[in-house]
């Protein structure tokens, strides 16, 4: 048993981070780990910003060589970690926590360049962040949040601040979600700072999660600030131009799926009415809900979907809310999802007391009630 952080006290230089490699030669999925809160976060966050970015060579005796085969090997397997988490959630996460020796075996003992290593590095950290994200939604925080620590050692690593910026932000939306909002502000902060130069795109993604850590603050002002930055920036330059590769699904409908999230929470919150927030919620998160089965973003549409449900059922809209309650259910099991799952068990809660009058919110308070079980959540 060992704490999230624990062990990753490395120097920000090449000895650190070939150190931390070893740790990584085995993604750690079979200990238990236990999350960390406070400042054993922050400062590492706020570390990343202030640490030179190292010069990434190889070992003196390298035995493995790295030629342009071998990085346009790597970067399939992590555009294809993005795609399967994506499209389907969490169900990958063992087979793609595979890639993540492979890649540290030739960071370890490849012959590469400076430029070759960067190259690495960032794949490494692009990997080590999606199966945080799948780790998360799974209820694995602790080995969540220390695969998005690995990530971020990766990614200074590559000198890459953007995706920094990224992995920051995904850790201060994890920490929203379990109720930190001190640690989701000042996780948020850092990964504002970080992506200061990055493409528009990244801003925009950046300032989005922002508002979400405010709104788990119940800050109302600090929120509606982030999304009006978000919208900004969304809208300075041509995204599909400029964005990176993992920064592609920052579109409209996933911006506007963000900013209708922290909507809800704030209504959950009662930060602000829920009669006035709760319609503008809805309205940014149905185009994500109503995404077509089968394609790209699955995993969003199903959450947001949940949330979108959630919404409807609250503001009345019986008949809406089961609606997209059954378009979310049809997602599952191709994409794995126990957070997701989670907030429709919140929606049966609350559909249920008009389950008497109303046959098909009986229908699917029982069937969301079966998916429960089979999670085993209560």
């Amino acid at each position: 048993m060992i704490r999230a952080h624990e062990g990753l006290d490395q120097p920000w230089d090449i000895t650190g981070l070939h150190n931390l490699l070893q740790e990584l030669d085995t993604v750690p999925v079979r200990r238990v780990v236990l999350a960390a809160t406070g400042t054993v976060l922050t400062t590492l966050a706020w570390q990343s910003l202030a640490a030179p970015t190292p010069r990434l060579i190889a070992p003196r005796k390298p035995t493995t060589a790295v030629p342009p085969s071998a990085l346009r090997i790597v970067d399939s397997l992590v555009a294809s970690a993005q795609a399967a988490d994506d499209r389907e959630g969490s169900s990958a996460r063992q087979t793609i926590s595979m890639s993540v020796p492979i890649i540290v075996k030739l960071l370890q003992e490849g012959d590469y360049s400076p430029e070759a290593g960067a190259h690495l590095a960032r794949s490494l950290a692009q990997v080590c962040q999606t199966l945080a994200s799948m780790h998360h939604d799974e209820l694995a925080a602790g080995t969540s949040q220390r695969l998005y620590l690995m990530a971020l050692r990766a990614a200074h690593a590559a000198g890459d601040h953007a995706l920094v910026a990224s992995i920051l932000a995904r850790m201060s939306g994890q920490a929203a979600d379990y109720g930190q909002a001190a640690d989701a502000v000042q996780l948020a902060a850092t990964a504002t700072e970080a992506a200061a130069h990055a493409a528009p795109s990244v801003r925009a993604l950046v300032a989005a999660r922002k508002g979400i850590a405010h709104a788990s603050a119940r800050e109302l002002d600090a929120f509606e600030a982030s999304i009006d930055d978000s919208n900004r920036f969304f809208e300075q330059a041509d995204l599909q131009a400029e964005a990176p590769s993992w920064a592609g699904h920052a579109d409209r409908t996933e911006l506007d799926a963000i900013a209708g999230r922290g909507l809800v929470i704030l209504a959950a919150k009662r930060t602000a009415d829920p009669l006035i927030v709760l319609p503008r919620a809805s309205e940014l998160l149905q185009a994500r809900a109503q995404t077509p089965l089968g394609g790209d973003h699955q995993r969003s549409a199903l959450r947001h979907g949940a949330l979108y449900s959630l919404a409807q059922a609250q503001l009345g809209n019986l008949d809406t809310a089961v609606d997209a309650a059954e378009t979310a259910l049809t997602r599952l099991p191709t994409v794995a999802s126990t957070r997701s799952v989670m907030l429709l068990r919140d929606l049966a809660f609350l559909l249920d007391r008009h389950s008497p009058v109303h046959p098909r919110a009986r229908t699917i308070v029982r069937d969301i009630h079966g998916h429960c079980q089979r999670l085993r959540l209560r």
